[in-house]
């Protein structure tokens, strides 16, 4: 039993590393997909596993190979491969919100707006915390050309993560090009 313990201590740590070096060298191309680097949180060192079901040694092997399929494929331009490799991981894992967090931003940058903005609906139901998803529909909204509601979700974005330069730029930026630089809360 002792063998058993030890062995999989080192498919863990192995996995981390092999899971660190990936992320590292698929997740370099474009903003967005930056965002969709994995947490490490699990004994795996692979995705962190947002759902509540409890994920099998196989679950997660299959979503780390299919997710990092999606990013590879995302990187090399071929976002509609992407998207329907997400779309299939959304289906099997509907309770990770990583999963529907990265799907929606690819819809969103192949312009498919308010399928991006019904998915990110959901996932801040999920993530009721997490800046990223506030500011993405952010982007959505301003995408559509809805910017009362772009504006309120940047600063939902702020407040989740006040310091985080990127969504105060964006913020900025969506004030400045709408005139709106006294009714500004940040």
């Amino acid at each position: 039993m002792k063998f058993q313990k030890v062995r999989f201590k080192r498919l863990d740590r192995l996995l981390s590393i092999v899971a660190a070096v990936t992320c590292v060298l698929v997740f370099t191309q474009g903003c967005s997909l930056e965002w969709h680097r994995p947490r490490f949180g699990n004994s795996f060192g692979l995705l962190s596993l947002s759902g509540k079901v409890k994920k099998t040694t196989e679950d997660i092997t299959f979503l780390h190979k299919e997710w990092e399929m999606a990013a590879r494929e995302a990187a090399e331009g071929k976002t509609p491969q992407a998207i329907e490799r997400l779309h299939r991981l959304a289906q099997r894992f509907p309770d990770d919100s990583e999963i529907r967090l990265f799907l929606a931003d690819l819809l969103l940058m192949e312009g498919k707006t308010e399928e991006s903005l019904r998915l990110l609906k959901k996932v801040a139901e999920q993530a009721p915390h997490d800046g990223r998803v506030y500011y993405l529909l952010a982007l959505a909204y301003d995408q559509a050309g809805q910017m009362e509601e772009a504006l309120i979700h940047y600063e939902k974005a702020l407040e989740c993560e006040p310091d985080n330069e990127v969504y105060l730029a964006s913020y900025e930026q969506a004030i400045i090009a709408n005139g709106l630089e006294e009714n500004s809360h940040f």
